[in-house]
Order: structure tokens, then sequence, then C-alpha cells
């Protein structure tokens, strides 16, 4: 038979190229769905959902904001963008602005307010 009369079988089901999985214990089987899925993407998107949850913590929002917006580009040096990735920018510059938000507010709060400020210091330091 020649090349040109094979029948391609890894495509003829429409596996799209991914390999399909070998157990050498029998069983099991099957193929890799998650396409360019990698750690990066993943932490991507739990840093930027974690920065919009932490957002009232300022400091703590921003940095997870900044950490969300470096995986992304982790990720996209190595592989494409996936859905995980562009999450994890979309939420990590969500979280990023309501944290500069609420920072700017307490800032405005407290020189307005400086009773308020001392008042503050006072019940949460331990002197």
């Amino acid at each position: 038979m020649s090349d040109n009369n094979r029948i391609d079988i890894d495509n003829l089901f429409g596996n799209n190229g991914y390999q399909q999985n070998y157990n050498p214990y029998g069983g099991g089987g099957g193929y890799y769905p998650y396409g360019n899925r990698s750690t990066q993407s993943t932490l991507s998107m739990i840093f930027g959902i974690a920065s919009i949850w932490m957002c009232f913590s300022t400091l703590v929002g921003i940095a997870l904001g900044v950490m969300a917006i470096v995986m992304r580009h982790i990720h996209k040096k190595r592989l494409p963008e996936n859905g995980m990735t562009k999450a994890g920018l979309i939420c990590g510059i969500i979280g990023i602005v309501l944290s500069g938000i609420i920072l700017i507010a307490m800032v405005i709060f407290f020189v307005l307010n400086p009773d308020a400020l001392n008042e503050y210091l006072n019940a949460y330091m331990y002197y």
C-alpha cells in the first residue's frame, strides 16, 4: 500500500492532535483534552480572583493583582494565551483598581479625620 492511499487513523475521529494516554497496566486510556493549560495560567486565574477578594486589604490585593499579571506574562512567553490566563489578567486588573480606589479613599478619610486615625492606631497598636 502506498503512502498516498494510507488512511490517517489519528485524525479519522477528530482527536485534534491530542496524544492518546497509554496505560501499561490496561484500562484507563483516553485523550488529554486540556490543550495549552499550564500551572502559570492556573495561578494567574487564582491570583486574579484572590486580588478581587482581598481588595479591602489594599496592599495584599495589589500584590495579588500584580502576581496575576506576572503569571500571565510568564505563561504567554511559553504557550498561546487561553481563557484562564485572560481571566487572570482581567481579574488582576480589576483587583488592582479596586484596591487602589479603596486605598485612596482610606487616605482621604484619615487625612480629613485625624481623630479617627488616632482611634484606629490606639485600638490596633499594642505597645
